[in-house]
């Protein structure tokens, strides 16, 4: 059964560290606190985003060297550990409110778990879900332990932040559905709108989703969505939760501020984003696009797949480094997330789905270089399955190294209709005069004949 705890807060060993502590029996499947100082303090003042229905991992923290920054004040709401014993594990949950007047980042936290006897069993270091954090806003936290054994108490503590400056900017969550999805977690979408006339930087996009009863669910995370939005601008995203959340209530809790982009690059699809279908019955898009702007430019694109008023799922492409000027490149994407069951899937017809293309400026920047070719030698060209297999080596013959080496591959048809294309980035950094093997796996649509295909590969990296 569950069971509110009482909690308390101790001085710190240092200046910029708060404690929370939650204790109580051991064994708790869920161990629920509605507030760290309930009764005694008010609400947060800035409440989370408005949702109708009512993030990429938790970020992964560093300990700031210690400086004499003043102390955090800030509390700790909703601090709960729910156990999975079928999987020997524990998860953390907690809202911190900033309850200063100053404007924060990089909020980092020490979860620690305690046994009866006081002993610390296991800890870990966490982050906010938001990178920035103003007076009176709250933002949530996660910490998952592997087998910890039994937990008696839990302790949460703000280990450092740093000082920030920025204007905030608000978005709205609308029109949200939720879908419970094939492997027990559930899938929440939607759209969000920049009501303002500023461009804004979404950091982060987090949820929190309570039972009935006020007890804490867990938490969900952005999977799809974009992190630019122009002033007046509507977009759609998608979030997760673990389990089964469709009976509760959720808060949502936006990380956005007002941001300055690069120009958009001007582009133009030579092949319209379309579902392709493999021999296995898999579905993937595939495309074309063109750099139609003087400098060479990152994309960013977020894709959303309907047929007619119906949402069938979600993907996203980014290039693997920047695209010269009026350089093209053929793309897939393998990777998708379906809002419907398998059996659904196989009666779609490409032709007939809607694919949905958003830029996101947020993304998509000017590179202060350019890409410059390799060389590249092929050894082999195998099928297995559905796949076509291309192995060989990559060459730097440039005297600098080279960041984020690549090989593109493009299969064409005798009549120069592209058929599949992908790519790979090889390494981080390739010195000068060095090389490096590969093994790069296109996906083949079906009833495609390998032998009639003709193929394009190469090999670009990026100027120190």
């Amino acid at each position: 059964m569950d069971r509110t705890l009482t909690a308390w807060f101790r001085a710190a060993p240092f200046a910029n560290a708060l404690h929370f502590r939650l204790r109580g029996p051991r064994h708790l499947a869920v161990i629920a606190l509605a507030s760290a100082l309930a009764g005694s303090c008010s609400p947060p003042t800035a409440p989370p985003a408005p949702t109708d229905a009512p993030p990429a991992a938790t970020p992964s923290p560093t300990r700031l060297s210690a400086t004499p920054t003043p102390a955090l004040e800030a509390r700790i709401d909703r601090l709960t550990l729910i156990t999975d014993p079928g999987r020997e594990g524990a998860t953390v949950y907690g809202l911190l409110v900033n309850e200063t007047e100053r404007q924060v980042r990089d909020v980092s936290l020490l979860i620690s778990l305690e046994d009866a006897g006081g002993r610390v069993i296991a800890e870990q270091t966490t982050a906010l879900e938001a990178t920035f954090l103003g007076p009176g806003e709250a933002n949530p936290f996660t910490a998952t332990f592997v087998a910890p054994g039994p937990v008696e108490s839990v302790e949460a503590q703000v280990m450092s932040y740093r000082p920030a400056e920025f204007d905030r900017a608000r978005i709205l969550v609308e029109g949200t559905r939720r879908i419970r999805a094939n492997d027990g977690s559930t899938l929440l979408t939607g759209r969000l709108r920049n009501s303002g006339s500023s461009d804004i930087s979404i950091e982060s996009l987090s949820f929190l989703a309570h039972g009935s009863d006020g007890n804490l669910l867990g938490s969900g995370r952005l999977r799809y969505g974009v992190k630019g939005m122009p002033g007046q601008s509507s977009r759609p995203f998608l979030a997760s939760f673990d389990g089964d959340i469709t009976g509760g209530r959720i808060e949502s809790y936006a990380d956005a501020v007002q941001a300055t982009w690069d120009p958009e690059p001007s582009f133009e699809f030579r092949l319209a984003p379309s579902l392709v279908r493999d021999d296995q019955s898999n579905l993937f898009l595939l495309g074309e696009f063109k750099n139609g702007s003087s400098r060479s430019y990152w994309f960013s694109f977020l894709f959303v797949m309907r047929e007619g008023e119906e949402l069938l799922g979600f993907g996203a492409y980014s290039t693997p480094i920047p695209i010269a000027p009026s350089g093209a490149l053929a793309f897939s994407v393998t990777d998708l997330t379906w809002l419907i069951p398998p059996e659904d899937r196989s009666r779609i017809e490409g032709a007939r789905v809607e694919v949905e293309t958003h830029l996101d400026p947020g993304f998509s920047s000017q590179s202060a270089t350019d890409p410059q070719p390799l060389d590249l030698r092929l050894s082999g060209v195998e099928q297995i399955g559905s796949s076509l297999f291309f192995r060989g080596e990559i060459i730097n013959p440039l005297d600098l190294p080279v960041e984020a080496p690549t090989v593109f591959a493009t299969l064409r048809t005798t009549g120069g209709q592209i058929a599949s294309a992908g790519s790979l980035r090889v390494l981080e950094r390739l010195p000068s005069e060095a090389r490096t093997e590969f093994v790069l796996a296109l996906r083949l649509p079906l009833g495609v004949s390998v032998p009639e295909l003709e193929y394009d590969l190469r090999a670009m990296g990026l100027g120190s």
